[in-house]
């Protein structure tokens, strides 16, 4: 079985200062071992990527929001681009006919350099806050990455990314507008939901990790002193979501990690709109929102 926690554990070494000792991140590495393989875990990060291409998403990532401006979702394009999404999903190889239908519905096709990721993000002049997808096009990963919230919720953004540069997850989507704006969370009908319908549709046992950030304010009890909140979205959480909890507190303490609804009734995710589409699509797979507080990471 996949030990998602131990996945975040990995990424929060990577991402945070002081938070883990430099034995803590090898103990998390070792963890995470059987899932990638022994070879890919030593003492010293060997990242599924390239420098150069983690370089190029990188940037890739920090422009796809400039110059950036509201348009609300069409319903003929948004079907138009699950189609092509689930193409891109499902494919073993760079496309150019995929490449040109891409460019045609006013996205931009490429592929990093040095790797098998492709990248679906808006082009120049055409950047409506509809998001921004990567894909690795060979493996067998089942799992999907989300963080519809990487401008307001500190960091979850440059986590997901780099929990994805250096494991062998599938694909990964973020949102390319601030949540005033429009909240991918929560919106009824946008390409962010249709991107989590095909994960489903192309790969039935899909895992799709959605993280967020919060802050302990005007919380109260157990939900004050959280550092870490995990849910399935449900109102009685299935037992990936007990067991993602108690490696959480197996890392970091339980003093830090709370299970929803069971240890605190804040931030459950119940009306996510990912986790809702999911369920209704019959789907074995599961949502867990991992909530982290701000200052914690």
């Amino acid at each position: 079985m996949i030990r998602i926690a131990q996945i975040l554990v990995f990424a929060l070494a990577l991402t945070t200062t002081g938070l883990l000792s430099s034995q803590q991140t090898v103990e998390a590495q070792a963890v995470v071992a059987p899932w990638l393989g022994s070879s890919a875990v030593t003492s010293e990060i060997r990242p599924m990527m390239t420098r150069k291409s983690r370089d190029e998403l990188k940037e890739i990532f920090k422009n796809s929001i400039v110059d950036s401006s509201l348009r609300l979702p069409d319903e003929e394009r948004i079907g138009v681009f699950k189609d092509l999404i689930e193409k891109t999903l499902d494919t073993r190889s760079v496309s150019s006919e995929l490449h040109q239908q891409w460019r045609q519905e006013g996205w931009e096709y490429r592929t990093l350099n040095d790797s098998n990721v492709v990248v679906v993000t808006e082009r120049s002049g055409q950047r409506w806050g509809r998001g921004i997808y990567a894909i690795r096009t060979k493996g067998n990963s089942r799992v999907v990455l989300q963080a519809p919230h990487r401008f307001s919720d500190a960091k979850t953004g440059v986590i997901a990314r780099k929990i994805f540069q250096e494991h062998d997850v599938w694909a990964v989507g973020f949102n390319t507008i601030h949540r005033r704006e429009l909240d991918l969370a929560h919106c009824e009908r946008h390409y962010f939901n249709a991107f989590t319908e095909a994960v489903v549709e192309v790969r039935s046992k899909a895992i799709v990790l959605q993280l967020h950030g919060f802050t302990n304010k005007g919380k109260t009890n157990a939900g004050k002193s959280a550092s870490l909140i995990v849910s399935d979205s449900s109102k009685f959480p299935g037992r990936y979501a007990r067991q993602v909890a108690e490696e959480f507190k197996s890392e970091f303490g339980k003093s830090h990690t709370r299970l929803y609804p069971i240890e605190t009734r804040w931030l459950g995710g119940t009306h996510n709109r990912q986790a809702s589409l999911i369920q209704q699509l019959g789907s074995r797979g599961f949502l867990v929102a991992a909530h982290f507080r701000f200052g914690f990471i």
